[in-house]
Formats: structure tokens, C-alpha cells, sequence
């Protein structure tokens, strides 16, 4: 195992997989999620 070569815990490996599962989406998409989501303004609580 990967975990034991290393000597790193399995939550290391959930949150490098994650880290790099995220970079991969946001090179995917590009600037297009800045233009067609607006970001929430400062103090303001979304609606449920």
C-alpha cells in the first residue's frame, strides 16, 4: 500500500485526491465559472 511506503495517513490520500479532483474541474472550466455564477456580496446569507 501506498499509505504504508509513504508512512502518510488515508486521510491524506482522501485530500490529495480531492485537491487534485478540484484542479482538474476548475482547469476544465476555465474563467466560465466566474462569468455565469455571481459570487455572493460581503454580509449577505443565501436564501434556503
Amino acid at each position: 500500500m501506498l499509505r504504508r511506503y509513504f508512512g502518510v495517513s488515508p486521510q491524506f490520500w482522501l485530500n490529495f485526491q480531492s485537491h487534485f479532483d478540484l484542479e482538474r474541474a476548475l482547469d476544465r472550466l476555465g474563467d466560465r465559472l466566474d462569468r455565469e455564477v455571481p459570487a455572493l456580496a460581503d454580509g449577505c446569507v443565501p436564501v434556503e
